[in-house]
C-alpha cells in the first residue's frame, strides 16, 4: 500500500474471503466445499486444531479453486468494456 498521512490514519485491510483465498473478484456467494484437510494450511497444525477445525467446519471449506455454487457468466448490459 501507498503511504501517506490517510493510510496512516484509516488503514484498508483486505475482507475476510480474500484473507481466506477468495478471488479478487469477489463474485462468489456460496463457495463450493472441501472436506477439512490440516495440509490445506501454510502452517502445521496440532492434532487438537486439526480437530477443531473439522468440529466447527463439519461440512468443509470452501474450494476456491472451484467456480462458487450456482455461477454463472454475468449477463446483460455492461459486462464487457
Amino acid at each position: 500500500m501507498s503511504g501517506g498521512r490517510c493510510n496512516a490514519l484509516y488503514p484498508t485491510h483486505l475482507p475476510p474471503r480474500m484473507v481466506a483465498g477468495g478471488p479478487l473478484t469477489s463474485d462468489v456467494l456460496k463457495c463450493a466445499l472441501k472436506p477439512v484437510s490440516a495440509t490445506n494450511y501454510k502452517v502445521a497444525l496440532t492434532s487438537e486444531e486439526a480437530a477443531r477445525l473439522k468440529v466447527v467446519f463439519p461440512d468443509g471449506v470452501c474450494d476456491w479453486s472451484k467456480k462458487g455454487v450456482g455461477q454463472v457468466p454475468p449477463q446483460g448490459t455492461w459486462q464487457v468494456f
